[in-house]
């Protein structure tokens, strides 16, 4: 069969390796807007369960994950100046560049076709092919143009959250809450390497009003550019959990 993979995210990629690890005669294809390099955000995480999909499906991806994941069995969680601390929950977390390049090159290798800096066409423009994949993303145009057919359920949610990065390094999925005059905020923290942990911070939409973050909404920041306002309070608020650390951005907003 020919098949193609409209985005070349990490769904996109390992369907291709999964496809050609089935049947090496199978054309595959995997077109992507952005350079291979290219990634918003920072550390992924997985659970045990996915790993041991992802063992089952190709042990030679898996075995590149696992080389460089932070691993970890414990969730803490701290909020008014206690903290709680419960084991026996797996998980691993890994550079989203990373995990790109981990599934690039092991799709390359089994004879997957990528194709970068290609914006994708209305699936009716590739009458050559016996299988169209959609795997690009939320926004998804396929989504979009197929919608009468697939019916799709899409809820819109109000909590507001960023996706920040951080040197300081947390050894386990941690979860800190911190509450002033605005309301209420938490965060999700994750190590994804030796010296980076991710940092995701959520709250609800009053509060996020109330501390006139909706200052910098994402339609007035131009594509690539973060929001710098946010990064600030948040860098403060948090200012006990981060130890003196800062936090980065890449597209954060």
């Amino acid at each position: 069969m020919k098949i193609l993979s409209i985005g070349g995210g990490p769904a996109g990629l390992y369907l291709g390796i999964l496809m050609k690890s089935l049947d090496p005669s199978h054309e595959i294809t995997v077109i992507e807007r952005n350079r291979p390099d290219d990634t918003f955000g920072f550390g992924v995480v997985f659970s045990e369960r996915t790993l041991d999909n992802i063992q089952h499906g190709d042990a030679i991806t898996y075995d590149e994950i696992a080389l460089h994941s932070q691993i970890w069995d414990a969730i803490e969680v701290r909020i008014g100046g206690k903290t709680m601390r419960c084991g026996g929950n797996g998980f691993s977390a890994i550079a989203r560049k990373r995990l790109l390049n981990i599934l690039q090159k092991r799709a390359i290798q089994l004879g997957v076709e990528l194709r970068f800096q290609t914006e994708a066409m209305p699936p009716s423009a590739y009458t050559d092919y016996d299988v169209i994949v959609a795997a690009d993303g939320a926004n998804s145009m396929v989504r979009r143009i197929y919608a009468e057919h697939f019916h799709p359920s899409i809820e819109i949610g109000k909590a507001k959250y960023i996706w920040f990065g951080t040197t300081k390094h947390f050894d386990c999925l941690t979860f800190p809450f911190e509450q002033n005059e605005h309301g209420i905020f938490a965060v999700h923290a994750y190590p994804f390497d030796d010296k980076t942990s991710t940092f995701i911070v959520e709250t609800d939409e009053q509060s996020w009003r109330n501390a006139g973050l909706d200052r910098n909404v994402e339609a007035t920041l131009a594509p690539g550019v973060s929001d710098m306002e946010s990064r600030a309070y948040c860098q403060k608020l948090f200012a006990k959990q981060l130890d003196g650390h800062k936090l980065i951005v890449n597209n954060s907003k």
